[in-house]
């Protein structure tokens, strides 16, 4: 009876409107029992905050995420990247001579932030063994995350300043010099045979740290192969060797990530002077009360939003008979945080969460189908109709439903969070703008 009535409440479903507070809709004798009716409430309390989980894998992304920016909102965030770097072929011809070496990055055309500020990277030598040093708890864990890090010498091998130009095809790439001495160091250890192969070579040199300074500026993505590619990102050792000729040719030896897993980004953020400071740990939240009626999502640093829905449990029962038909969130951004400059995602992730903001699944429907947010762009002068719509029929069925009080929320979270910095600022419930956060849901009665 209930999918045979839905089918007839199509035509009737699309003329339904969410401007009111509840309403309430006959289904005409020629269909059905006139004492079906079909009712809309949109005015639920939706609890919005700010909250930040622990960790985010940063390794095995393929890309070398650096940069600095000071946000208004969130404070200083700052990307530093860690890489191993090596090569199965270490022999370089005895007749060879030493010209220099540099450390090149390729633009992968991600950014996020200010390009025409001038940005500044130093290069580190790492001083410890690469690999994770993860809680004793969990020996097993190979991963590295976006609050991992490795010591490093104080002295920078090699700096640059520049102007960042991440999607011009003729300046495809930034090109950092390194100090001649570290250069003509490993390049005599290595003729000298005193470097044979890579395992010489890694314990040689046991990885690079990319470090940007701290001045405001812009994130930048650069990309590698961990495999040996015309225009990787790598070090290379150039030098020269005369022909028969007398005259010098050009070559260099490229040392190159050889392993996605031997690469992280570490992404920290400095929240003391921030809107977030009120956040202490993983099970606390910030609700949008105290973050001016927004909150915020960022990747990257494991900034989230959580949307608590009030009273849900009691929605349905205030009807002896009834069924739920739909139930769909109004996600809004704040219309200060976007621009042609800095665009909206197209999507956003939701998650389920337990009342200590621990993971519990990805939102499913029913069908075990995952659900995105996805952005409704009816353009407008004025942004007025910029929202992002998420189908919680199957969340909120589950909840009416279950005999006990689960207390889960949702957990909103932007794509490729383990690889990009892009945020989100969000309007809540109580906005004063002409839209804002709301859960529609539409419900049967009979």
């Amino acid at each position: 009876m209930r999918y045979y009535t839905i089918g007839l409440l199509c035509l009737i479903l699309l003329s339904m409107s969410c401007e009111s507070d509840s309403a309430t809709y006959e289904i005409g004798e020629d269909f059905v029992d006139n004492n079906l009716k079909v009712k809309l409430v949109d005015t639920l309390t939706l609890n919005s905050s700010t909250i930040v989980f622990d960790s985010i894998v940063t390794s095995g992304t393929e890309r070398i995420l650096l940069g600095t920016v000071n946000d208004d909102d969130l404070g200083s965030i700052t990307s530093k990247s860690f890489f191993q770097v090596g090569n199965n072929t270490i022999a370089i011809d005895d007749d060879a001579t030493y010209d220099s070496i540099a450390l090149v990055l390729y633009y992968d055309t991600y950014y996020y932030g200010d390009t025409t500020k001038i940005q500044t990277f130093n290069v580190h030598r790492i001083n410890e063994t690469f690999e994770p040093n993860n809680d004793d708890e969990d020996d097993e864990d190979a991963n590295f995350y976006n609050s991992s890090s490795l010591t490093y010498d104080d002295d920078a091998l090699g700096s640059l300043s520049f102007y960042p130009k991440p999607i011009d095809a003729e300046h495809d790439s930034i090109y950092i010099k390194l100090s001649h001495e570290f250069g003509l160091d490993l390049f005599d250890k290595i003729q000298n045979d005193e470097i044979e192969d890579n395992d010489d070579f890694t314990d040689y040199l046991k990885g690079i740290a990319v470090i940007p300074d701290n001045n405001n500026s812009s994130f930048l993505g650069f990309s590698f192969s961990a495999e040996a590619t015309f225009n990787n990102s790598a070090i290379r050792l150039y030098y020269t060797i005369k022909d028969d000729d007398d005259e010098n040719n050009d070559y260099y030896k490229e040392f190159y990530i050889t392993s996605t897993a031997n690469q992280f980004n570490n992404i920290s953020y400095d929240k003391e002077n921030s809107i977030l400071n009120g956040i202490v740990d993983s099970e606390s939240s910030l609700s949008s009360s105290e973050t001016n009626n927004s909150t915020f999502i960022q990747s990257g640093t494991g900034i989230c939003t959580k949307i608590e829905i009030s009273n849900l449990k009691e929605l349905l029962r205030l009807e002896e008979n009834s069924t739920l038909l739909e139930a769909i969130l109004k996600i809004v951004p704040n219309k200060s945080s976007y621009n042609s400059k800095t665009k909206l995602s197209e999507s956003i992730i939701a998650y389920v969460i337990d009342s200590k903001n621990r993971y519990v699944s990805q939102l499913l429907d029913s069908d075990s189908n995952t659900l995105y947010a996805t952005l409704q762009n009816e353009d407008d002068e004025f942004n007025n109709n910029t929202y992002y719509t998420l189908d919680l029929t199957s969340f909120v069925e589950s909840t009416v439903t279950t005999d006990y009080d689960n207390n889960y929320s949702i957990m909103l979270l932007l794509p490729d969070s383990d690889k990009t910095l892009d945020k989100l600022k969000l309007d809540d419930f109580s906005s004063s703008e002409n839209t804002k956060m709301e859960l529609a849901i539409t419900y049967l009665t009979y």
